[in-house]
């Protein structure tokens, strides 16, 4: 039994080392949270000795995902954006220290690109959306809305750079579930920014309270980061917890691999997790992130028996905008799914069983690129009704060899049965139109974009989208077929597919040197 005080002294380390999330001390930070959730080393074969170890051992990804600043990339753009890796959290000044603010990510933008603000005098602006918590939350609903700001008469910026200040209006927009505040640059500012590339931007939001209440104020440093140039389609994948089978959820990301997705962004509750997607980036050349991602708010969940199980939603939208701002300038992409764990993207068509590992594989490589690149251009989201799907395909093992056989059955071989889409959607994004989302929806998006619904259950099915969206059928679920029921695929086709996605889950974890002694093999134990 680990000691409450080397505990908090382990995950102290967790949070600095892993630099995931860092957490502004100002009442409740978001260290006392983490504790309601503690995670033991992973069983590896490489173990880390601690949960410091573990952030330590993730810490490479961090860094090793983040562009460098000393060297332009080929792409020639340039992002200027925090340096803060994950989140933050700080309490609101008296007499409104009832409120929590999560600053999420800062980064420039430029207006023409985004709002389209008619007759602005600012060619861009430091984004800075943010989500506003009042403590106790009165409505523990799954995803937490941001609370107004009534309160503050005033909202101004400072800029600061190369020995110059800079003073701005700023300008925010309550969104429902997040806040946005955007903070122009003026004119000599922006000339300087391109100017002086290496050099440091520190911009102060200042938040003046009614009645002379008093005021509240967070710095936000920024620099200029090259990103390396788009991919088509990338995935934003939800929070997961560290009792989820690693070999399953390796296949799930090699499933995406095969399909043409190169970046995963991935955010986790343990740090244990990170240390596996690194060896995952090593293993494949995938250009996948990571961001240790605890719950932001244990005073709403915390009454709950089991966070886990509950889905803790209402920090999924936190983290999917943390998502977007951070992939403008790290393994940016034009379109991000938001995404679970326990759901896939299938072929409609399977490549014909007759063909060899490398034809098919050349086959799938660029399907979900390939499609989102057609989409037309003022579409900024596309939603796609979710097939549910079970009962599990044995045949599959004989089509591998004997040691691959004897490992575990793939997750994505219970799918003999396929529902049609259903009414429950998700969305894909394009990153450059959508101004936020939640879980299923996209919410608001950039003048001159709208959504599309393109498969459901309700409206009309498309020939012309190659892929089905599924869902894995969660345990004491059930969903039903048409009867009498005729698969939507060639059996001998699907089987051959998901032959050689076992074989390649395997080739890749015997890669990574990701051991395990228990079936089924999890992030970390549940002890």
């Amino acid at each position: 039994m680990v000691s409450a005080a080397l505990f908090s002294q382990r995950l102290r380390a967790r949070l600095w080392q892993n630099r995931g999330v860092l957490a502004v001390v100002g009442g409740l930070s978001l260290l006392l949270f983490v504790l309601a959730s503690p995670s033991p080393p992973a069983s590896t074969s490489r173990p880390p000795t601690s949960t410091a170890a573990r952030a330590a051992a993730a810490a490479p990804l961090q860094s090793s995902s983040r562009p460098s600043r000393r060297k332009p990339s080929s792409s020639g753009q340039v992002v200027w954006a925090s340096t803060q890796a994950g989140l933050v959290q700080k309490r609101l000044a008296a007499p409104f220290d009832d409120h929590r603010a999560t600053f999420i990510h800062a980064v420039v933008q430029r207006e023409n690109e985004t709002y389209r603000t008619p007759g602005a005098d600012w060619q861009r602006y430091v984004a800075l959306p943010l989500h506003v918590e009042k403590l106790p939350y009165a409505d523990p609903a799954h995803q937490i809305h941001s609370a107004h700001l009534d309160f503050v008469s005033v909202a101004k910026c400072t800029h600061t750079f190369d020995g110059e200040m800079y003073e701005t209006r700023a300008l925010s927009d309550h969104a429902d579930y997040v806040y946005f505040v955007r903070c122009p640059i003026p004119d000599e500012l922006d000339e300087e920014l391109d100017a002086v590339p290496d050099g440091t931007l520190k911009t102060t939001l200042t938040w003046v309270y009614r009645d002379g209440q008093g005021s509240f104020n967070k710095t936000f440093t920024l620099e200029a980061h090259y990103p390396e140039p788009e991919t088509e389609f990338g995935v934003c994948l939800s929070p997961i917890w560290a009792h989820l089978d690693a070999r399953a959820t390796l296949e799930w990301r090699e499933n995406l691999r095969t399909l043409g997705v190169q970046a995963v962004h991935w955010h986790a509750r343990d740090a244990a997790v990170g240390d596996f997607v690194q060896r995952y980036v090593d293993a494949s050349g995938a250009k996948d992130t990571w961001l240790y991602s605890p719950p932001t708010s244990l005073e709403t969940y915390g009454h709950r028996d089991n966070l886990a199980d509950n889905g803790l939603y209402g920090d999924q939208i936190i983290y999917y905008l943390s998502c977007k701002f951070r992939s403008l300038h790290t393994s940016p992409s034009r379109w991000l799914a938001f995404i679970d764990r326990d759901e896939d993207f299938v072929p409609k068509v399977y490549p014909s069983a007759a063909l060899s590992d490398d034809e098919a594989a050349a086959q799938l490589a660029r399907l979900l690129p390939d499609y989102f690149s057609t989409v037309p251009e003022a579409v900024g989201s596309t939603c796609f009704g979710k097939g549910y799907h079970g009962a599990l395909i044995k045949s599959v093992a004989k089509r591998v060899p004997a040691e691959v056989a004897k490992t575990q059955p793939l997750e994505l071989a219970w799918i003999q049965k396929l529902g049609p889409p259903t009414t429950s959607i998700k969305c894909m994004h394009r990153t450059k139109a959508f101004i936020h989302a939640t879980v299923h929806y996209g919410e608001q998006w950039y003048p001159g974009y709208a959504p599309v619904t393109l498969e459901n259950g309700t409206e009309h099915m498309s020939d012309a989208v190659p892929f089905r969206l599924i869902h894995q059928i969660p345990k004491g679920g059930w969903f039903s077929v048409p009867k009498p029921y005729t698969p939507p695929y060639v059996r001998d086709d699907l089987e051959a597919y998901l032959a050689r996605l076992w074989r390649l889950r395997e080739a890749t974890w015997d890669k990574m040197g990701w051991a395990c002694s228990e079936v089924p093999c999890r992030f970390a134990s549940d002890e």
